[in-house]
């Protein structure tokens, strides 16, 4: 039997918001590490590699072969999750694309607005806009983590679908579900911090009240996660 991988972190980090048992469905699966890993790894028991393009199926299908999980892992040719039907997954991996089409798979695919579905999302860029999506569309982040991967700093969340409305916090595009309890997040929240700095003094120059008032809010959102107190105003 050949041993099994590691995972890099940014794709542990998905592994370990999969609830164990469940079946599983990466989408943009690209070599199929993920799936191969948690189904011979004993977490979940069967999985569907997805990819919109035939050589990442072909790459996917080796690694399947080469670990003999071809029993468990079903390839599929989808653009995000247009070949798939409600039911049959539970738990819904999209990792490594950017927010804005991860939104697009998810908003072309109106089943996943199930509370009994779990989706965990590793977006490359465009972090705030997929969490405005989210939002927007009565998801909920149930949780949230960050990794760092050399230079970078990654985040991943858990999102359920909830339903209901509510007021959405100011610091919630920003942060999300990031409690900055570990390196890793508090790089990521930090970041972020210094960016709706510069945002925001970009708005008081030109002018744009309400644009700033919302950005303090956000900055001051940031402070509390990081326990960092208010600087002292003249």
């Amino acid at each position: 039997m050949r041993p099994l991988f590691q995972l890099d972190a940014r794709l542990q980090m998905c592994a370990d918001f999969v609830p164990p048992g469940a079946v599983l469905a990466d989408i943009g699966t690209d070599h199929a590490y993920l799936p191969v890993w948690l189904c011979k790894s004993g977490k979940i028991p069967k999985a569907i590699a997805a990819d919109i393009g035939q050589g990442p199926l072909q790459s996917a299908g080796e690694s399947i072969a080469r670990y003999q999980a071809q029993d468990r892992i079903e390839t599929r040719l989808s653009d995000g999750l247009a070949a798939f039907s409600p039911g049959e997954a539970d738990t819904i991996v999209i990792a490594g694309m950017g927010g804005e089409l991860i939104a697009r798979i998810l908003g072309a695919a109106p089943w996943v607005k199930n509370p009994s579905v779990t989706l965990i999302l590793q977006p490359m860029t465009a972090v705030r806009e997929l969490r405005l999506f989210l939002w927007e569309n009565g998801f909920r982040v149930e949780s949230e983590t960050c990794c760092r991967d050399g230079r970078h700093v990654y985040t991943a969340m858990k999102v359920r679908f909830s339903g209901e409305e509510a007021v959405m916090p100011p610091v919630f595009p920003f942060a999300g579900a990031i409690a900055g309890k570990t390196e890793a997040e508090r790089a990521f929240l930090q970041r972020e911090k210094v960016r709706l700095e510069k945002e925001c003094g970009g708005a008081r120059c030109r002018g744009e009240q309400e644009r700033e008032r919302v950005l303090q809010k956000a900055i001051a959102g940031l402070r509390t996660i990081l326990g960092e107190e208010e600087p002292c105003t003249p």
